[in-house]
């Protein structure tokens, strides 16, 4: 498959953003059961997006755009997963896409480590990797995803296993540092853009009905993320010039809009200027748009057309009714609205 890496390429940024959401660079360390083994640990690089399983179309479109990876499915969990981890697609391939294509904040320096690994292992290529290769390989990568559960004794122990000291090894990674390998990955220009929001819509974005009392409808949309992109939900905030960003919590934090007339007329046209969503929130957009009609033609102000709001948006969340204080049946019997 022939990969237009160009800024005008929509669904390139479009995967950034998703991968801004729910991507992720990983290494895999795996102990070797072979004793006679000259180093006792086997090492993997992996590139991923994981969503959930009602995004599948979005994930092989994904696929078809990389032109390699495996797609995996997990029904238990309902998720599905798209993973590139062979050496050669990932330098050919996924590196030059993010050149071209950036992401944001904590994401970018595990990015920066991940070409660092990359560079060292190239070389090695269908190769046995020496003691020190996998020492340095360790010390870049181990802790490279953010919220990572890996311990540092782990850490600590597999240096022993290795026969090396943390000094030895970062004394090693001298040239690495001096080669100052960051700068080719400055962002110069800003790569918060309509697709790339789009993207993480795709993964973190939320549109929702809130019912109150006296029978009154609220409509919202907001992207809830780690707090480690805080800077981005600023940077869409400023974008749009409209909604609220807050800390919701010790690791998480909200960007929000809320109101009928700035959703009808800027968030909805977006969406839809760009062909929708194909993931998990495709239905999500839809079921709130089909609310948003109901409400602009003041059909809710009828009992009939304020349970058929009220019925969409108990089935516009992913668990129906999540989050909400009553049931579907509790909510029409207090408001009146039973058949």
């Amino acid at each position: 498959m022939n990969i237009t890496l160009t800024p005008e390429n929509k669904f390139a940024w479009r995967i950034s953003g998703v991968f801004q959401s729910d991507g992720f660079f990983g290494i895999s360390i795996h102990e070797k059961k072979n004793k006679n083994a000259k180093v006792g640990l086997f090492i993997s690089l992996y590139f991923g997006i994981h969503l959930s399983l009602s995004s599948l179309p979005l994930i092989l479109e994904i696929q078809k755009y990389f032109g390699c990876g495996k797609v995996t499915i997990d029904t238990n969990l309902q998720m599905c997963r798209f993973e590139i981890s062979d050496l050669h697609s990932l330098w050919h391939i996924v590196i030059p896409h993010f050149i071209n294509y950036p992401f944001f904040g904590a994401k970018h320096t595990s990015f920066i480590n991940f070409v660092k690994i990359l560079t060292l292992l190239y070389p090695y290529y269908n190769k046995n990797k020496p003691a020190h290769l996998l020492g340095q390989v360790i010390y870049l990568g181990y802790f490279m995803s953010t919220g990572s559960t890996r311990t540092v004794k782990k850490f600590n122990d597999l240096f022993k296993l290795l026969n090396l000291t943390k000094l030895t090894v970062i004394e090693s990674l001298g040239f690495l540092n001096n080669a100052n390998i960051e700068r080719f990955f400055k962002i110069n220009s800003s790569i918060v853009n309509v697709y790339f929001i789009i993207g993480i819509i795709e993964g973190d974005g939320s549109f929702y009905v809130g019912l109150r009392k006296n029978r009154k409808v609220r409509f919202g949309f907001n992207i809830t993320t780690h707090i480690y992109e805080l800077d981005l939900l600023y940077q869409i905030k400023w974008i749009f010039n409209c909604g609220i960003t807050k800390i919701k919590g010790p690791t998480w934090c909200r960007y929000e809009v809320e109101g009928s007339k700035m959703l009808r007329n800027l968030f909805i046209p977006l969406v839809e200027s760009q062909g929708g969503l194909l993931g998990s929130k495709s239905l999500n957009f839809e079921t709130f748009k089909e609310s948003m009609n109901i409400f602009v033609n003041k059909e809710h102000l009828t009992d009939k057309g304020l349970r058929r709001l009220v019925e969409i948006a108990y089935n516009n969340t992913t668990k129906k009714g999540s989050g909400r204080k009553h049931t579907l049946q509790e909510y029409l019997r207090i408001h009146n609205l039973e058949s």
